[in-house]
């Protein structure tokens, strides 16, 4: 499977797992919160309330205003079910075309709610009776088909956790319309989907290393903090980085560190993998000496130097056309090789601080010893 199916899925599966629960526990709440009505009625407000605001602080406009578009199903407004059939659906459907034009939007929001509210009355039952016959029976079903169709694609493309979230509003929003059995469930499931989803993103930003996905400098701290008894910690360095970058351009050295970066997530041993910083990552060995250690470093550089990174050429096209020719001069192959130096906690070595300035030490050794090696 590939790589964003696979990132796609992941997030998916977190951001409709409420909705997918109340779905299936319907019949059961709505018997449990029977006497909790006026609490289960405020629960979408609040929850897409606070949902909406860390979506604004993410500068996620786009994410906020679905949700804002979902509360309009609730059955509190008493708005026109024709309506919304139609306008919901073609919100949702338009926001992922223009997330960024929050004040449009918000604006454009206000002047439907106040359309809506106006033919909610009972002198207007005439509009609304010539409105119901000139919207074609499939319009509310395509326009659904639309908003979902989009959103799924945005999602697939990004594999983001915000992206699939997004999704998940819009699905509950459109179930609501489709089943009015227990829309406030179904609106705050959506929220609640959000609010993971941002919990998530929050992780992302402050733990993962956004180029190589490997958790970054402050995953590994506490990581080291956690550290307990025996352990080895590995120092690791691409070999000549500077030189790709001056000869082949920064995309190709990003291409390298992502090629060491998904390598070093097959290595054996029962590593943890981090970036430090630049181009040196960290491996962690948990109950692990040094000499248990070594062997996994040692293949993990063979791994390295056995994958011949190819280039592409100056007129290559970034996407891999179906009918592909081969062209002289194109796919220049590159060799990229590691140093890595290893220490392991003793009597002299107490803490994490120290085993990884000791590993450094010896990073430097194997560096000073001709490259590509491991050293202790």
């Amino acid at each position: 499977m590939r790589p964003k199916l696979q990132k796609f899925f992941r997030a998916l599966s977190l951001a409709a797992a409420p909705l997918l629960l109340a779905l299936a526990t319907t019949p059961w709440l709505d018997q449990l919160l029977a006497a909790q009505r006026s609490w289960l009625e405020r629960a979408p407000l609040v929850l897409v309330a606070c949902a909406g605001l860390l979506a604004l602080r993410f500068h996620r406009p786009g994410l906020a205003l679905s949700l804002l578009v979902s509360l309009a199903v609730l059955p509190r407004w008493s708005l026109p079910q024709s309506l919304l059939a139609v306008l919901v659906p073609l919100n949702l459907f338009l926001l992922t075309l223009w997330a960024q034009a929050e004040l449009s939007w918000v604006l454009a929001l206000a002047l439907q709610a106040t359309t809506l509210h106006w033919l909610s009355g009972p002198l207007q039952d005439g509009i609304l009776r010539r409105w119901e016959v000139l919207v074609v029976e499939p319009m509310p079903m395509v326009l659904a088909l639309l908003a979902l169709g989009s959103l799924l694609f945005t999602a697939i493309r990004t594999g983001g956790a915000l992206e699939a979230s997004q999704l998940v509003v819009a699905a509950g929003a459109l179930l609501a319309l489709q089943w009015p059995a227990s829309p406030d469930l179904l609106i705050a499931s959506s929220a609640l989907s959000v609010l993971l989803a941002l919990v998530q993103h929050s992780y992302r930003l402050a733990y993962l290393d956004e180029l190589t996905e490997l958790p970054g400098r402050r995953a590994l701290q506490e990581e080291l903090s956690r550290l307990r008894g025996t352990y080895a910690i590995a120092m690791l360095d691409v070999d000549h980085f500077k030189s790709f970058n001056d000869r082949y351009g920064h995309d190709v050295g990003d291409q390298v560190l992502r090629l060491v970066a998904s390598r070093m997530r097959r290595a054996p041993g029962g590593a943890r993998a981090f970036r430090y910083g630049g181009e040196e990552f960290t491996m962690v060995f948990p109950g692990r000496t040094l000499d248990e250690a070594w062997e996994p470093l040692e293949d993990l550089r063979q791994m390295i130097e056995g994958t011949p990174m190819v280039l592409r050429g100056a007129d290559r096209p970034k996407k891999k056309p179906r009918n592909l020719k081969p062209r002289r001069g194109s796919g220049q192959k590159v060799s990229v090789t590691i140093s890595i130096g290893v220490a392991q906690r003793n009597d002299k070595l107490p803490t994490p601080e120290r085993v990884v300035k000791a590993a450094d030490k010896a990073l430097y050794k194997a560096k000073k010893n001709g490259r590509n090696q491991v050293a202790c």
